[in-house]
């Protein structure tokens, strides 16, 4: 049977600027990312899905006032990890 893949570990924001900044994680070999959003008091939404191989995402136009907090889960062959642990800004 499959075991679902390892949850990706080590999420964190890092600022470029007042509305901008690039989150990074450690995840496994041949696992899609898939990256959701908190804004405020709404709730997470999936804001992206980046390929194998790829340890980081850009976000740009955050808004400068709100509280920001992201998560992180892995993906293969049509199974989902638990979630990362929640990196915020």
């Amino acid at each position: 049977s499959n075991a679902p893949p390892q949850a990706p570990s080590g999420l964190k924001f890092s600022s470029t600027g007042s509305t901008a900044g690039t989150l990074t994680w450690n995840s496994y070999a041949n696992t899609k990312t898939e990256i959701e959003e908190r804004k405020d008091a709404e709730a997470f939404k999936q804001i992206a899905t980046v390929t194998e191989g790829v340890y980081d995402y850009h976000r740009t136009n955050l808004r400068r006032k709100s509280l920001y907090a992201w998560r992180a889960r892995s993906m293969k062959d049509g199974l989902v990890s638990e979630y990362s642990n929640i990196a915020v800004r």
